[in-house]
């Protein structure tokens, strides 16, 4: 549902979304640069590539930590679970490629 908000100035109205429909943050995944299992405990950094500028001015990409994911061995098993069925669903034929 979009609301209608009063403008500031005389300019066209202004629309907000309402904030209480994402209640979790949207994260945007490149890469899982580690993962690994300790004291029972799944890990993973996910990163993301960004575009950004060097000393000179140049828009250079370079890759950014997004997220630190801790889960169960169920969390696991869910998530490559997942994770299979999204690849699946994103192959042309049906199939994971």
């Amino acid at each position: 549902m979009v609301r209608k908000t009063q403008p500031t100035h005389a300019a066209r109205p202004v629309f907000t979304l309402p904030q209480a429909e994402l209640t979790a943050p949207v994260l945007w995944v490149d890469a899982i640069s580690a993962f690994g299992f300790r004291e029972g405990v799944g890990l993973a950094t996910l990163e993301a590539v960004v575009e950004t500028q060097d000393s000179q001015g140049n828009v250079v990409s370079e890759r950014v930590v997004v997220a630190h994911l801790r889960f169960s061995p169920r969390g696991a098993a869910s998530i490559g679970s997942a994770m299979e069925k999204i690849g699946l669903m994103a192959a042309p034929t049906g199939e994971a490629q």
